[in-house]
């Protein structure tokens, strides 16, 4: 089933999906792949999340942020809610943008899921949104070094500001307490990776997966040069 395939609920939790501009993604593997490797790598990637969207059986939406017009094309089967915001200016700013505009749409609760996590499943969707038991409780999932922060799963409204980066996991967390929330970190590891640096897709391709990055790797002849 896809979100398409359902009724949009705005009681059940929506994701919130920033993509950044399909021609300037993937900035730090520019050392070991060229551009046009790097674009597609990222529209794979892209392509993989949005399929476990589709498989989560507890999102009642989705909501892509960004300005790219060819990502409405990769995303035509998704159902998705489409806000403008220039991610340039950062990805907090614009999970802020899409979180106001759901809220005041009715949205109770949303959770965050980047494009550049391709072993991201559908159950562990499912299993992060499980954890919102009352509008006090937030959850966050670390990327793969424990330090960042790869998902945040809350109310709306966002009862701390978010501020995805470095060392934003501890951030995050301390601000959650202070405002007396209920914090979970929940350890997901398709959510936790998170493809940016080299490490990252040789991490990747250890997972004998079907998906359209691992796919388009292994074709690409990218995988053997790893």
């Amino acid at each position: 089933m896809t979100l398409a395939t359902r009724n949009v609920d705005a009681a059940s939790p929506w994701a919130i999906l920033p993509i950044k501009s399909m021609q300037s993604a993937k900035q730090r593997l520019q050392m070991v792949l060229t551009a046009p490797e790097r674009q597609s790598l990222f529209r794979a990637m892209v392509s993989d999340v949005l399929a476990a969207i589709g498989q989560s059986t507890t999102l009642g939406g989705l909501a892509i942020v960004t300005r790219d017009p060819s990502v409405r094309s990769l995303a035509r089967h998704a159902d998705a809610r489409f806000i403008q915001c220039d991610l340039v200016q950062g990805q907090s700013l614009a999970v802020a943008t899409a979180a106001r505009t759901l809220g005041a749409e009715g949205v109770t609760n949303m959770v965050t899921i980047p494009g550049d996590v391709p072993l991201l499943t559908g159950a562990e969707i499912d299993l992060l949104c499980s954890t919102l038991e009352h509008e006090r409780t937030m959850s966050l999932v670390p990327n793969r070094d424990g330090t960042g922060t790869n998902s945040v799963a809350c109310s709306l409204p966002c009862a701390i500001p978010l501020s995805f980066g470095e060392s934003s996991l501890h951030k995050h967390l301390t601000a959650a307490r202070n405002r007396g929330l209920q914090t979970h970190v929940v350890r997901l590891s398709g959510l936790s990776l998170d493809i940016d640096v080299r490490s990252d897709v040789v991490e990747f391709l250890k997972h004998d997966v079907s998906t359209a990055s691992r796919t388009f790797l292994l074709n690409s002849g990218i995988a053997h040069r790893f």
